[in-house]
């Protein structure tokens, strides 16, 4: 080609791109509005879908397309926003497909975040559908109230698409426990439910490590119909049931137990793991056995783990009860002692959900014992070194059990550090161990009522009850740590005469009285807690 043909060419194309500037400036002077489908999540077969707009100023018309999934819904009328001037065309034919056009004259203004459109839509499957525009839509566009066309490009500025999630009901919260054990026991591993109302079906699925746990069998707590359990494969435990049609939905009352898995415990670590990806773990409604809504995961499926235990071997005597041998069991044989763990209150603050349906034969009362840790002697083993806490049953004999009032208690701990014990009790000076806690075969046994040296402090951190026998000291009745005036005004002459399970009562023989004032607060005032802090 030769170069005067070229210039001219190139002279052309300037000419033209002189003229066509403007006219494209003309046409497109005018923005159209952003345009947003609303993102909606429903229970109910039927929604309504607003399409909200903004920068919405002197426009006339529309002509816009909206694409959706037909298998999950059914688009049934588009109406205007509220007070949204103007007649609207629409065409519903297709499915899947909403034309819409929309006209009025003169142009008007809507406030940034209005309503434009109200799309209704009929659910006919649970699921989810994308709400999109559609930007290759051939007669796509927006008009002033000049007739003059609108700007939407890039679209991307100008059209967010939504979406409509219907969701079933909601499926019951499937709980698996916490559980610390011994090695080489049998355990068992409640699965409870909470909100299992109306259901046909379920299937679950829970992983778990088989070198820590060999699955034994079964137990159908709930009664639901069915109801089988089995490991599928090495780790994996399969839990199915349902309810036969022509019968009834199944419904479990409250937070209680669905099924109990067996195991075998073989030590070490194990998480309790729901497979809830996809459709591995999922529960149906009745009758027409619709898959229930269990999203977020999280929500609906709480893992669980089974721990190797550390069991603690623990000797300690209240001053208080004690007649000479072992401890008098007053506050049992009147009925006094609570069901539940009483160190909920200050200063102990303790939240443990340890709870009885019936107090231990030979109890004295609550204990609530305490592991510290400490990378040296029990100096540094102080309240920011606390690796577990639970409460006990002290029985009369000064052993210390869990609540059965048979085992030794049990705790979860990881510390490779130095393990230290405290005691306390509600009326009487708590108690540390002096010396760190050996364990073998993860079992720690420690006497605190042996010698003097065995509590931290010596005879400033425990009392001699009897020859060769020491004890924690009594007459602490707010628990802080100190036995003073305080313990007397504010507690035991207010409760002086009573009875019942109070803090006064030093000798908790189920009265205030004045041996508990003359015979034990007083013998011990100014005694203090030797428990570093």
């Amino acid at each position: 080609m030769s170069k005067p043909l070229i210039n001219n060419i190139r002279t052309i194309t300037i000419i033209i791109t002189v003229f066509l500037v403007p006219y494209l400036q003309k046409a497109y002077g005018q923005d159209a509005p952003v345009s947003t489908i609303d993102k909606v999540v429903s229970y109910t077969p039927v929604v309504t879908v607003p399409v909200t707009v903004s920068g919405f100023s002197n426009v006339g018309s529309c002509n816009l397309q909206i694409l959706y999934d037909p298998a999950i819904a059914t688009c049934v009328s588009v109406n205007l926003g509220p007070g949204v001037a103007g007649g609207i065309a629409t065409n519903l034919t297709v499915p899947g497909v909403i034309a819409i056009g929309w006209y009025t004259w003169p142009g008007i203004d809507i406030d940034d975040g209005s309503v434009l459109f109200d799309i209704q839509f009929s659910r006919f499957e649970y699921g989810f559908t994308e709400l999109t525009w559609d930007n290759d839509y051939y007669n796509r566009q927006w008009s002033n109230g000049d007739f003059e066309q609108l700007n939407d490009i890039p679209t991307v500025n100008f059209y967010t698409d939504g979406s409509i999630f219907f969701l079933t009901e909601n499926a019951p919260v499937t709980i698996a426990p916490d559980i610390i054990a011994v090695s080489g026991e049998s355990i068992n591993v409640p699965v409870t439910v909470k909100q299992f109302n109306n259901i046909g079906s379920l299937s679950l699925i829970l992983e778990y490590d088989n070198s820590v746990l060999t699955f034994q069998t079964f137990t159908n707590n709930s009664g639901f119909p069915g109801i089988v359990a089995n490991e599928s494969s090495p780790g994996y435990i399969n839990v199915t049931g349902t309810v036969n049609s022509g019968e009834y939905g199944f419904s479990i009352p409250g937070n209680d137990t669905l099924l109990t898995l067996n195991f075998l415990y073989q030590g070490g670590t194990s998480d309790l793991i729901w497979n809830n990806a996809g459709f591995s773990s999922q529960y149906t409604g009745f009758p027409d056995y619709n898959v229930l809504n269990d999203l977020p995961t999280d929500t609906f499926y709480v893992n669980g783990s089974v721990n190797e235990a550390i069991q603690m071997v623990l000797k300690v005597f209240l001053e208080g009860p004690f007649n000479g041998s072992e401890m008098a069991t007053d506050l049992k044989n009147n009925n006094l002692i609570p069901l539940s763990q009483p160190y909920y209150l200050s200063p102990w603050s303790y939240n443990g959900n340890e709870s009885v349906s019936a107090i231990p034969g030979n109890t004295v009362d609550w204990v609530l014992v305490v592991l510290r840790e400490s990378p040296g002697d029990v100096t540094l083993a102080t309240s920011d070194k606390i690796i577990s806490v639970q409460a006990g049953f002290l029985l009369r004999d000064g052993s210390v059990k869990s609540l059965d009032g048979i085992n030794n208690l049990r705790f979860i701990s990881s510390s490779t550090q130095n393990l230290f014990v405290v005691i306390y009790h509600r009326n009487h000076i708590p108690v540390i161990s002096t010396n760190p806690v050996p364990l073998f075969n993860s079992v720690g046994i420690y006497d605190f009522s042996s010698g003097e040296s065995q509590v931290y402090g010596g005879a400033s951190g425990h009392k001699q009850i009897k020859t060769g026998v020491w004890g924690m000291a009594a007459g602490d009745s707010n628990g802080d740590g100190t036995i003073n005036n305080m313990d007397k005004q504010n507690h035991w002459s207010l409760n002086a005469g009573m009875k019942g399970y109070l803090p006064s009562d030093f000798s908790l023989n189920a009265r205030v009285d004045n041996q508990d004032k003359n015979d034990l607060w007083l013998s011990n005032m100014y005694k203090t807690s030797q428990v570093p802090e």
